[in-house]
């Protein structure tokens, strides 16, 4: 996936596990099988260039798009209605029109770019229907890239990613949930998306940047080419490795260190099971879902 200014631009494929859109798509896809609802009406917000819309399209479901800064997804066919504004201007003035009209929402990757988040959540309830849910990928604060930033005295913007310079908001697993528990839903599906903290903070292997930095003179000046490539081929095996069994740590859901998003989908009614718990068995997927 590629950002362009404020605009995201991408190909999904449902093969790739790994990923929160995948994720979010068999969110959907789970809600409609277990529902019986056979041609859901999907809501988008912010549905950039209509990638995901498309593939939402594709397994016969109505999108209707919204999206402020580009009519790309409608002018490529890739919504079958659409609105080129802000969610808080939509929600004004489409609520009377479209009340009660949605199976599900999607928030991907929207949440912590809005200056209210839970007014615009309460706002957008009103559009689903009552079994409807919500089903957003919000990024990780807590990750173990942004703690190491913040022990080193940092907090470095980028491009995109936990610290994309756009983000207003900032959430951590509990003060996702409690956003949600506020506008009235509880969350009945969680995956975690993980990446290692190099990928997030690479100046925060602080420790390791001595042995690093003797390491690259040693096999820069010292070793043949044929040897060096053996080495640096091993050591990402290595590194590959040791971040699937990190994954392990992951599974009672309490632990967010590598999470980088969290993919959730959120329902009236679970607000009333186990909304409040810290007991994540019932709603945490350890492993993607997968076709």
């Amino acid at each position: 996936m590629q950002k362009v200014g404020k605009q995201y631009y991408g190909h999904i494929n449902l093969d790739v596990f790994e990923n929160s859109h995948t994720q979010a798509f068999f969110f959907i896809k789970e809600h409609c099988n277990s529902n019986k609802i056979e041609h859901a009406k999907i809501l988008e917000i912010g549905c950039s260039s209509g990638y995901f819309s498309e593939i939402l399209r594709s397994y016969g479901m109505y999108v209707y798009g919204v999206e402020p800064f580009s009519t790309d997804a409608f002018d490529n066919n890739h919504v079958d209605s659409f609105y080129n504004g802000a969610v808080e201007l939509f929600c004004a003035e489409k609520y009377r029109e479209l009340q009660s009209s949605f199976d599900v929402i999607v928030l991907g990757d929207v949440i912590e770019h809005l200056a209210e988040p839970e007014s615009v959540l309460k706002s957008l309830s009103g559009f689903l229907k009552k079994d409807g849910v919500f089903v957003a990928s919000v990024p990780n604060i807590t990750h173990k890239g942004i703690q190491n930033m913040i022990k080193d005295g940092q907090w470095i913007y980028q491009k995109y990613g936990l610290l994309d310079s756009t983000h207003i908001r900032f959430f951590s697993w509990r003060s996702l949930r409690e956003l949600f528990i506020k506008v009235g839903f509880g969350v009945d599906r969680r995956y975690d998306v993980c990446l290692p903290d190099l990928n997030i903070y690479p100046q925060g292997c602080a420790k390791d940047k001595l042995f690093t930095n003797t390491a690259k003179i040693f096999v820069g000046k010292f070793l043949p080419k044929c040897v060096k490539t053996f080495i640096k081929y091993v050591l990402k095996k290595a590194a590959a490795r040791v971040f699937r069994c990190s994954k392990l740590f992951v599974i009672n859901g309490n632990n967010t260190d590598n999470v980088f998003q969290f993919v959730i989908r959120v329902s009236r009614s679970s607000l009333s099971k186990h909304a409040f718990t810290d007991d994540l068995s019932l709603i945490h997927i350890s492993e993607p879902t997968r076709r």
